[in-house]
């Protein structure tokens, strides 16, 4: 795997996945767990830019997409930051 493909999936994650369960279920990249919890804060971080972009009538997309990916995100980060047993 390249630095680019790992870079591009950590810093711009809804470049390489459709959804955050693609990035739970990842095999192609194999980003490490940490990675994944990563590229979940990255693609939740660059979501609330655009949802305060959209609140500012800077920019707008349809904003209950952007809320129900933004559940997808936060359960997903729910599952890799819980304790492992």
């Amino acid at each position: 795997m390249s630095d680019d493909i790992l870079d591009t999936a950590i810093f711009n994650p809804a470049r390489l996945f459709k959804n955050p369960a693609e990035i739970l279920e990842d095999i192609k990249i194999k980003l490490s767990r940490e990675q994944k919890i990563r590229a979940l804060k990255t693609w939740h971080y660059d979501l609330q830019l655009r949802l305060i972009a959209e609140e500012e009538n800077m920019h707008s997309t349809g904003g209950e997409t952007d809320v129900a990916l933004e559940e997808k995100i936060l359960a997903a980060l729910k599952i890799l930051e819980a304790p492992e047993k």
